[in-house]
Parts: structure tokens; sequence; C-alpha cells
């Protein structure tokens, strides 16, 4: 394999080998449940999504690469919050790419239906009040 260096390029943190024992330096993370299962729940729909469009990247490297999406922060760490876990999905489940910009996705996550129309014309382009219109008529 060629192996290219790339000096401009963030460095990213080390992570554990996981197929390895656990030492007794390695960090501790103390989670609720409900943080094990977001994290859960991203890596079974990034995964999924790879497979289901033919995604030619590693899920894994995904979720240990830092992400814009995240601020910089990978989704294994940043999918432990609720606001990662939802940015997230919705950048898995629209097939938005592999990052995003984290204000488009926090548009299309917005509660006002008005917010989510203009996250929708700033994400794909268009004007969706005309399509929701013409859908309507």
């Amino acid at each position: 394999m060629l192996e290219v260096e790339d000096r401009h390029a963030p460095a990213a943190p080390a992570f554990p080998d996981p197929l390895e024992k656990d030492l007794a330096g390695d960090d501790r993370i103390a989670m609720t449940r409900r943080r094990l299962v977001r994290l859960a729940l991203v890596a079974c729909e990034t995964g999924a999504r790879f497979e289901r469009d033919g995604v030619r990247h590693d899920p894994m490297a995904w979720m240990l690469a830092p992400r814009r999406l995240f601020g910089g922060r990978s989704a294994i760490d940043a999918c432990l919050e609720l606001e990662g876990c939802n940015r997230a999905i919705v950048l898995h489940g629209l097939a938005l790419g592999l990052d995003a910009d984290a204000d488009e996705i926090d548009d299309l996550l917005a509660d006002e239906p008005g917010d989510v129309a203009e996250g929708f014309d700033r994400c794909f382009g268009q004007d969706v009040g005309v399509v929701q219109k013409t859908c309507a008529a």
C-alpha cells in the first residue's frame, strides 16, 4: 500500500486497539445506558448506510475520524450526546455524504416548519416551498 504523508491533516486522537486486553492505564469513561445505546444506534446506522449505499469506506474509520459535523470530534465521542447522535442519524438517513456542516444538519432538525424548509433549500439547493406547493396541487 502506498503511504502518503499529509502534513496539513489534523492528527487523529489515538484509540486503543479494541481487540487487546484492557489495561489499568486505559481511559475510563462513565456513561449512562442511554449514551451507550446512542453510540450503538449510530454505529449500526453507519454500517447499514455504507452497505445499503455501497459506500467504499470503513464504518469504523468513519466513527473514529474527526468530523466537521461534530466540531472536529469523532463520532464515537460526539454521538454519546443527543445532538451528535441526531446529526449522525440525519446525515446517514438522508445519505448526505460522509461529513457536513453542523449548521445545515441542525436546520434539518429544527422544530419550526419554515426552518426545516430553509435547511432543505441550503442542503439541496432548491426551493422546497415550490416542491411542497406542487405536490399539494
